[in-house]
């Protein structure tokens, strides 16, 4: 398991110790908290947020996850191995980006869409009438976007991001985000469609088109990963349901625990199969009456 996927902070808020996310001794990135190896009482030892790597600018300790934990538990590296893994999963930290300050549509984007961005519409049961719905655009050949539907994310109806999709079915990355060079923050910045949101109760998908046919009041993480940040956008929020894919059920309620903290009525709505995306059109008018949408 690499360490990567390893909740530094859902760890340290276990173990109920304290650590600062800011302040005099902590970088951008990192958490500062009073160092295990020497008497220090102001937060000196930093955590990397990405690496989970950990130095002590007083007196010079550094080391792996891995030995925090060992360190932390008084258990050997094995067992410190199995407890970062239960502390492992969907949480996501993005890397650091220099974004633009205005957000610019990729090369040959245009609103001509061809007959293969329209049969990728059809095929997946949406009329042309999504495309002035959620603003989208297309792409030809010419571009790294090239052949795809582009998505544009909005945030307070401002365009801050956009996800390409693949119409070809060719392409090993059939949904390409934003870079820094286009857009003004990350995807996993934003929940997709917050903007459309309804009121006080919203339901949490994986992916822009389950959104799509849930409706009004879905967002979606971008994929099963999601961040803090995610997280806290949904804070006000008094009720949400997380509708991931079928296959995603362990990680549906991960979610919903982390929503606990910032919602007060959370719930995991389970599909016996498949994912949102394949809702009929009476399953999903079924569901928004049930839960109130």
């Amino acid at each position: 398991m690499g360490t990567e996927s390893f909740d530094i902070l859902a760890y340290l808020q276990s173990r109920n110790i304290p650590y600062q996310t800011g302040g005099d001794n902590v970088s951008s990135g990192w958490i500062g908290l009073c160092c295990l190896y020497c008497v220090d009482h102001s937060d000196h030892l930093g955590v990397n947020l990405q690496s989970k790597a950990f130095n002590c600018l007083k007196c010079g300790e550094t080391g792996s996850a891995y030995k925090l934990v060992q360190t932390i538990d008084g258990v050997d590296f094995h067992k410190a191995k199995a407890i970062m893994e239960e502390f492992s999963g969907a949480l996501y930290i993005p890397k650091e980006k220099k974004f633009q300050t205005k957000t610019t549509l990729p090369v040959g984007a245009s609103k001509k869409f061809s007959k293969a961005h329209l049969d990728f519409l059809i095929s997946r049961r949406y009329t042309e009438e999504v495309i002035k719905t959620y603003d989208l655009y297309a792409t030809g050949p010419v571009g790294i976007y090239n052949h795809r539907i582009i998505i544009p994310v909005f945030v307070n109806h401002r365009m801050v991001a956009f996800v390409g999709r693949d119409v070809t079915g060719n392409s090993d990355k059939p949904y390409w985000n934003s870079s820094d060079k286009y857009g003004t923050k990350d995807v996993k910045q934003t929940l997709y469609n917050m903007d459309n949101v309804i009121g006080n109760a919203v339901i949490i998908v994986e992916g822009i088109l389950d959104a799509w046919r849930i409706g009004d009041g879905a967002v979606c993480t971008f994929g099963t990963k999601y961040t803090r940040e995610q997280l806290r956008l949904l804070k006000g929020m008094h009720r949400a349901f997380v509708l991931y894919d079928a296959d995603a059920i362990a990680i549906a309620h991960k979610l919903a625990y982390d929503l606990s903290s910032f919602v007060k009525e959370v719930g995991v709505l389970e599909l016996s199969e498949g994912d949102p995306d394949n809702l009929s059109d009476d399953d999903v008018r079924a569901l928004r009456k049930e839960i109130g949408l």
